[in-house]
């Protein structure tokens, strides 16, 4: 009884945070600490999310609000080399006006799965998202021009001038997407090249390594 209370204590204390099982398993009784923390969301002062994981928002008259994606995102895989991909991507860097009702994140590991409306899409393998600590925006560029002619609504030209933007205020970075392309399919090296030089940063553009067979003659040319 003692555990529930001071569990109940610290949740009505917080809010927009994420409470886990393991937060309160000293663990001498972690199914009594599993089956308050699933009371409190019966009680609607918890949202679940998935088994062992919970999330205390605000409470307001409408409810208890919820996390966004990309707080459950960072919570469950954390962010460096996480983002976007799919629909989700194309939205995410404005070239698209389509938003999802399941949103894909690619992971540079093995996907979890679970989440209800998100849904994660493995990228194990391409390990330099994570160790150029690549952003969401970056992610979703790679994940884009893999998957280009499903992706984008608008011309490659006016793709680019809209990237440019997020390229002008940093949102991506140049530096770290080229440091990450070693790891990424012959096709998206080959299309982040040719989009590099098109954007103006064609010394950048020529240190990405791609085979003679990932021609520059692709969907994306102008």
């Amino acid at each position: 009884m003692g555990a529930a209370t001071d569990i109940k204590r610290s949740v009505s204390a917080a809010q927009g945070r994420f409470f886990r099982s393991s937060d309160f398993a000293d663990s001498s009784n972690y199914a009594a600490v599993r089956k308050a923390l699933s009371r409190l969301a019966a009680d609607e002062e918890l949202v679940h999310i998935r088994s062992g994981l919970y999330w205390r928002g605000r409470k307001t008259r409408f409810g208890m609000t919820q996390p966004s994606v990309m707080q459950i995102v960072e919570a469950v895989v954390g962010i460096s080399g996480v983002g976007y991909a799919g629909a989700a991507a194309s939205n995410a860097l404005g070239l698209s006006s389509l938003v999802p009702a399941v949103m894909d994140v690619a992971v540079p590991m093995r996907a979890p799965s679970g989440f209800g409306r998100i849904r994660f899409v493995s990228r194990a393998g391409r390990e330099k998202r994570m160790q150029a600590r690549l952003n969401n925006y970056e992610v979703a560029l790679l994940e884009v021009l893999e998957g280009w002619e499903d992706s984008v609504e608008e011309s490659y030209e006016w793709a680019v001038e809209r990237l440019l933007v997020l390229l002008n205020d940093g949102d991506i970075r140049v530096e770290k997407l080229v440091a990450a392309s070693d790891t990424e399919p012959a096709v998206v090296r080959a299309r982040l090249s040719q989009f590099l030089n098109d954007a103006g940063h064609r010394d950048e553009a020529m240190t990405i390594r791609y085979p003679v067979a990932a021609t520059r003659h692709l969907p994306i040319a102008v």
